[in-house]
């Protein structure tokens, strides 16, 4: 790491974690409007989506 002060550091480390954070805010609603999209489109077919979702996850745990 550079040669920074400490409060530099931990501001730098704020900065960090910030955009972290944002990132993964904007996945979150990136993929909430996804899910928003196929529901209010057909809602049989996101309950099979969901149904295969499921059984893909229980699968790979087991």
């Amino acid at each position: 790491m550079l040669n920074l002060t400490t409060k530099e550091a931990s501001s730098q480390e704020e900065l960090i974690i910030f955009q972290i954070w944002m990132r993964f805010l904007v996945m979150i609603r990136e993929k909430f409007v996804l899910v928003q999209i196929l529901y209010t489109t057909n809602k049989e077919c996101f309950q099979e989506i969901l149904e295969l979702l499921y059984m893909n996850i229980v699968e790979k745990k087991s």
